[in-house]
């Protein structure tokens, strides 16, 4: 029963990422160039930092201690996501050889859909601890 709590929030969370990249590289009209492209490395990114953060407070959900602190250990994970994508992705932000074809306004399109799985799956693990 506990693998089935994992398991749907992660297949839902890949597949709205998957759905949002394709459509999001459809609408810019950049294409499907994988290797090289820089927004399917944020998507990227941005899905599996997600999908550990889906994964372990489910798995933090069930430790008695940890359930009072859930929320401050996910405002403490958010703060360590954007220093690690500043890190990450900080030559193509603020390097000046960076170059690339897609705006930097479109790098926000996956931070909000992660936050918005996160939240989604997180606000429902919350519920059912109560």
């Amino acid at each position: 029963m506990k693998g089935k709590v994992v398991v749907w929030p992660a297949m839902i969370t890949v597949a709205v990422f998957i759905l949002v990249y394709v459509l999001h590289a459809a609408v810019t009209g950049n294409g499907f160039h994988l290797k090289k492209d820089t927004l399917f490395s944020v998507y990227g990114f941005h899905l599996v930092f997600s999908l550990a953060v889906i994964i372990a407070f489910q798995w933090l959900s069930t430790a008695q201690k940890a359930k009072d602190q859930l929320g401050f250990i996910y405002l403490a994970v958010m703060a360590a996501k954007l220093g690690l994508f500043i890190v990450l992705f900080s030559s193509y932000f603020f390097g000046e050889s960076a170059t690339s074809t897609v705006p930097h306004g479109n790098f926000l399109v996956p931070v909000f859909i992660g936050l918005a799985c996160e939240v989604t799956f997180l606000a429902r693990t919350l519920k059912k601890m109560e």
